[in-house]
């Protein structure tokens, strides 16, 4: 059984599947917050972790961020690069939320949609589960990266 659970995980089909996860759900999120960075301004700035001069650089830059990590992740462009940054901004994420759940901060996450879903432990959860998603993209990934040639399979360099 831990045999199958290791080849599974170390498996390059896994990653796809979690680069397809991933890449979809940094499509998806920062919809919202592109077409309205003012209400996604708001959001930061509840946080309170980022200075008032950072909160608007914020709310500009990173939905951007996130789209374009989540498009290289569906199109195989710099995939451990890719998951790397998004690892990044899940970490950042997490511990935004855990540290705002610990202050019992009433604020929304705004991590899909400016009013929502308020901040509770199943969004650390999810950030968690989706931060080793990441991690094993970084580790794993070895199939269709977008090449000048097309898509290949990258062999492993030891």
């Amino acid at each position: 059984m831990i045999n199958l659970l290791a080849t599974v995980w170390r498996s390059p089909y896994t990653a796809i599947i979690f680069r397809l996860i991933l890449g979809t759900s940094f499509i998806v999120a920062p919809m919202y917050k592109i077409v309205y960075p003012g209400e996604f301004a708001e959001n930061v700035a509840g946080f309170q972790l980022v200075p008032y001069l950072g909160v608007n650089f914020m709310a500009v830059i990173m939905p951007w961020m996130e789209l374009i990590t989540g498009i290289f992740l569906i199109l195989g462009i710099r995939t451990r690069a890719a998951a790397s940054i998004i690892g990044a901004l899940l970490i950042v994420f997490t511990i935004a939320i855990v540290i705002n759940l610990l202050y019992k901060t009433p604020i929304n996450c705004g991590c899909f949609e400016a009013v929502g879903e308020p901040l509770d432990w199943w969004l650390v959860i999810r950030d968690v589960g989706m931060l080793i998603m990441a991690v094993q993209i970084i580790f794993y990934d070895r199939l269709f990266i977008f090449d000048r040639g097309g898509f290949i399979l990258r062999e492993k360099k030891i």
